[in-house]
């Protein structure tokens, strides 16, 4: 019979292994991964916006199993557009979506900043902050928080979203 105490100690232990193996792939070059395992999702929003503090953030709700898109392919020349400016590139995965394995499999050469969320995490966001009905979606946070632009469809107009991001700077 298994015991809560034994499933919680699990639990534990391969969290423990998640964060290992995430804080293992910081050593790529140009590659950051996070996990905000601790993070209320409530206050997800929040945390992401004090560590880019005066930024534009391009954040993408993704997964990792689906072939045909990859908003890393997408931002890939945009990213290239806002070298030097204040703004960062946000991709977010959790595990309903993307299982860690894979996940990392698939993020391990992609330069970037990665977030692994947990499904609460990923839900709350994409539910009551982007109000988008399905991943993948992507918004644009500007430098004071609000949401100035959105996609619900991962059908992303770079231009529209160029345009979007330099008027969120102010340039």
């Amino acid at each position: 019979m298994i015991h809560s105490d034994d499933c919680l100690a699990l639990a534990d232990t391969l969290l423990t292994r998640l964060h290992d193996d995430a804080v293992s792939m910081n050593h790529r070059p140009g590659v950051f991964v996070h996990m905000l395992d601790s993070v209320s999702p409530e206050r997800l929003v929040e945390t992401l916006r004090s560590r880019y503090p005066d930024h534009a953030i391009v954040l993408s709700l993704i997964y990792t199993w689906r072939e045909n898109y990859s908003p890393y392919d997408v931002f890939r020349n945009l990213k290239d557009a806002f070298i030097g400016k204040p703004v960062v590139f946000l991709y977010l995965a959790d595990g309903s979506t993307s299982p860690f394995y894979y996940w990392r499999r698939y993020v391990e050469s992609i330069p970037g900043q990665h977030y692994y969320v947990t499904w609460l995490q990923s839900d709350y966001l994409r539910q009551n902050v982007l109000h988008a009905p399905s991943i993948p979606c992507s918004a644009l946070f500007a430098p004071d928080g609000t949401i100035t632009w959105q996609n619900h469809d991962g059908n992303v107009d770079i231009t529209e979203l160029r345009e979007a991001i330099v008027k969120a700077l102010g340039d």
